[in-house]
Formats: C-alpha cells, structure tokens, sequence
C-alpha cells in the first residue's frame, strides 16, 4: 500500500530527537510497536507513532483504517472493546462500545463514538489527523490485502445471496483480489463527517434519522433514538493479579474478559495447568467447557455493581466452577474479529477487538453510505460477543510487559491462555509461544489439534473419551511483550518481542 492516505494527513515535519506530545513531528529513534489483523492498518500505526502520536493516537487511526481495510470483520456499523493503559499513571482503562443487540435484534453502530471515548483517554494529536488516514483510504482506494481477499472467497456464497453487498467488493461482474483497488465513497463520506463533526456524527440529526430509516427498510428493528443514545462504557477493566504484575481484561458486555479470566484461574488458582504434564489438554478442555457453560447464567451487565464481571473472574468463581457438575452441552460460536496491539516509546499501550457480529455483519447495507449493519450477537452469547484483548502491566512501576489481541470468537479465550501462560511464566518466548500448536474446539464440537501437538497430551485426552483431530485452529493472535517495559530507553525498544500470528495475514513492524 503507498502512503497516500497518510502524506495527505499528517504534515511534513522535520525530524525531532525528542518532539514534545501533539506535535507533529518524525521521531528519531524507537517511536513504538504496533501489530493487526490487517496490514495496512499496522501501517497507518506506524505512520502515526513515527509522527510522534501515542499509542492511543495511533489505536483510533487503526481503528477507523481496518473498516475500510477489513470490513469483513469491522466496521462502522459494528463495534468492539479496548484497553488502554498509562505508563505514567500506572493504570489501564477499558473502552467497551461492543455490538449488543435490542429486544428485537437491531446493533446501533458503535464504533466510531467508541474510538472517540478512547481518543479522549490519551490521544494528543488532532482527532482530524488520526480519522484522516482511513477516510483517504476509502477515497482514493487501496490495494486489498491478502487478509480481505482471503474473507472475501470465504463469503463467496453470502455475497451471492446480497448482491447489494457484493456489489461493492466487485469488479466486471467478480469479487475482487488481492491487490485490486478498493474504492469506497459512501463510507469516505461517513469518515469525512466523522472527520470534521467527531465521533457523535453518525448519532446525531439527519444521519441517525437516515441509517434507522434505511435499517427498518431492511427489515431491522433500530430506532433512531437508539442511534442516538449509544454510549459506550468507559472506566476500571478487569483484573487478575499476575506475580507482582496485573492481568487487565475487558468487561461485560465484552464477553471474552470473562471467558479469559475465568479459563486464568480455574487453570492457575483453582488447578495447576502448569504441573500438570501431559494432561494439560485434559485439565484445558474442562475448564474451557466449564467456562462456556456458566454463560448461559451470566447476568446483563447493566445489572451488575461494580465492574462488570469482576466477581465473575474471582478465585471465589472459579471454585464453583470447577466443584460443580458440567450438565448441557457448551456452545462453540465462531464471532468473526479483527484486532490489534500498538504500544508507544512513553510506555502507552492499547489493545482493540472489533467485530461486526458474524461475516460482513448482518449482510444488509445502507444505500448510499455503504455502513454495513452489524448482526446481533449469536443466541448463546449472553449478548456479549466475545471480544479478547489483555494488557499485563505494573501498577508500581508502571512498566507494561504484555499486550495482547486475540481473533477467533469463542475460541479465542482458550488461545489468550496457551500463549499468555507459557509467555509470561518464561516457559517460552513470545514468538515461540504464538507458533506452539495449540488446541481447541470448532463450533461444531469438534475437539481439534494442531500439527505438531504432544503426543502424550492427544493420548490423555483420548483416555478421556475425546478424541481430537489434527487440523488447525482458526484463531489469530497479535502481541507484543516487553520483560523490562516498552518505555523508551536510549531510543531502543530493548528486548522487546512483537508478534503477527504467522497463521494469519496480518503485519507487525517495530517503529524506529
């Protein structure tokens, strides 16, 4: 991809060895880590961390970038979760704008307001300069990645039946491929107004008023007053303690914070998934089944006190969830999600999961606009899709060592805890954490493993009555970890290990 989008938008500026916060300028020296989903959203990032924005500057760049790159699995109509962590005030906040359905199904669009409420949290550069980027994309085009083109062949038979949707990936009559031009006025238009009116544009007037009517002529149930009154949630994340470090987590109506934590303790506090030898798999299985199934109980979260689902991930939970006895059968769902991790030379981080609710959303598009409308969050989801990010920080120190997105619905909980552990214990480094075969269970119950998976550990789940196959498990991380901290140090980024899930398309790069 040329750097268009990103020439017209950020300002030529000389090169600056310590450039001051919101200004414009080339940094010299280590200026960030970013890995996504999308490669040309990693690239946006790194654009905005070499002109000195921080990580959440670049976050809302990548954001807005990867749903006119990736609009497969993130959109404006859609949303998703963030964490956002300070290495100054040595803490994280969570930014939840998650797709959550009415009575009746209908998904408000989410996530523009919501990277507005991140932007607010620690961005420094104009809000112009980090939405420009991808409104330039959509403009003036862009070759499709390989990521798109692969989700593109993979909806080939929903796209035949909505050719209004198909109409905008195609091309004399056929999708397009990797490396053809994608152009996208309507959505260009959106960006712009987004651009110059903030994150409130779709919510407000004659826009809210025309995305609900064009909703109900699709035959969704979305009122513009729910348009209007879409607030995302922002304040404390979920946490776990880690050492003498913090495990953060997204909570409700982010459902895979508290897939992930309570997978963390059952296997850490409840269990010892490390001893356990050959029989990780077994002791794996269980607590992941356990986990899937306490969520058909699992409250609104704006019925809960407190942090949503922070007494959910308790060591207190996970005691009842292992003592109880599993009856039912656990529900598999494959949310479709995109994310990424961007980290900054001032010890900043951020990590994003969107989705649209299922491929392309609900497969309906506003004429014109070209929004594609989010599904609801499939039956089963307690209507929190399971969105996975983690953050793994210092409240003391304020160094941040983990961060971590994790694509693969409800697969992605298992796959956070079989890099994150082995990562975080020193058992393995980040990359070869990512590259170890890793098991888990398809949305048709399907018990799979990786090539290359212990022998001795398929044996003990077959003991068990499983009986695992060899395919891959489509679940895809994007990480980075820094053991001293990402903080700048002499201009190096140190020992830091950034990580694109080699099982994907995606990009990661070290900005310096």
């Amino acid at each position: 991809m040329g750097l268009l989008g990103l020439a017209l938008a950020l300002p030529l500026a000389a090169c600056d060895t310590t450039p001051e916060p919101g200004k414009v300028a080339l940094v010299e020296g280590f200026a960030g880590l970013v890995a996504a989903d999308e490669p040309n959203a990693t690239v946006v990032g790194r654009e905005i961390l070499a002109n000195n924005g921080t990580a959440i500057d670049a976050a809302v760049g990548m954001g807005f970038a990867m749903a006119v790159t990736l609009p497969s699995r993130v959109g404006l109509g859609g949303g998703g979760a963030c964490l956002a962590f300070d290495g100054q005030k040595k803490k994280a906040t969570a930014v939840t704008f998650a797709p959550v359905g009415n009575d009746f199904g209908g998904v408000a669009p989410g996530l523009a307001r919501g990277l507005a409420v991140l932007h607010a949290q620690g961005g420094v550069l104009r809000w112009e300069l980090v939405v420009s980027p991808a409104e330039n994309l959509a403009r003036f085009g862009h070759p499709i990645s390989r990521a798109f083109a692969n989700d593109l062949k993979a909806a080939e038979r929903l796209l035949a039946r909505r050719p209004d949707l198909a109409a905008l990936f195609s091309r004399d009559g056929r999708l397009l491929r990797e490396g053809e031009k994608l152009v996208q006025p309507g959505i260009a238009a959106l960006l712009g107004g987004i651009r110059q009116r903030g994150g409130v544009y779709l919510h407000s007037g004659a826009v809210a008023e025309r995305l609900a009517s064009e909703a109900r002529e699709q035959g969704i149930t979305l009122g513009d007053d729910e348009i209007r009154g879409f607030v995302p949630g922002v304040g404390p994340a979920l946490t776990l303690p880690v050492g003498d470090d913090v495990l953060y987590l997204p909570p409700l109506p982010s459902g895979g914070g508290v897939l992930s934590g309570q997978l963390w303790q059952m296997l850490t506090g409840v269990r010892d998934w490390d001893g356990a030898g050959s029989k990780q798999g077994v002791l794996f299985t269980e607590a992941e089944i356990r986990a899937l199934l306490a969520r058909n109980a699992w409250p609104k979260a704006t019925d809960i006190k407190g942090v949503p689902g922070q007494e959910m991930i308790s060591e207190k939970a996970a005691e009842t969830l292992w003592s109880g006895t599993p009856t039912g059968n656990a529900v598999y769902l494959p949310v479709p999600s995109a994310g990424f991790v961007v980290g900054d030379r001032f010890g900043n981080a951020v990590a994003c999961s969107f989705t649209l609710n299922d491929f392309f959303g609900s497969g309906k598009v506003a004429r014109g606009d070209e929004l594609i409308y989010a599904a609801p969050p499939p039956p089963g989801t307690a209507n929190a899709p399971t969105l996975v990010t983690a953050l793994v920080g210092n409240e003391n120190t304020g160094k941040l060592r983990l961060a971590m997105s994790v694509a693969g619905g409800d697969l992605a909980p298992g796959t956070f805890f079989q890099v994150a552990r082995p990562t975080l214990e020193g058992t393995y480094k980040l990359p070869d954490a990512v590259d170890l075969p890793r098991i888990g269970r398809l949305p048709n119950g399907k018990l799979v493993a990786e090539a290359g998976y212990s022998s001795a550990g398929l044996e003990a789940l077959r003991a068990t009555g499983e009986k695992p196959e060899t395919l891959g498990v489509p679940s895809l991380v994007e990480a980075f970890y820094c053991p001293d901290g990402i903080r700048e140090k002499r201009g190096t980024s140190g020992d830091c290990a950034i990580v694109s899930d080699p099982r994907g398309h995606g990009l990661a790069e070290r900005v310096e």
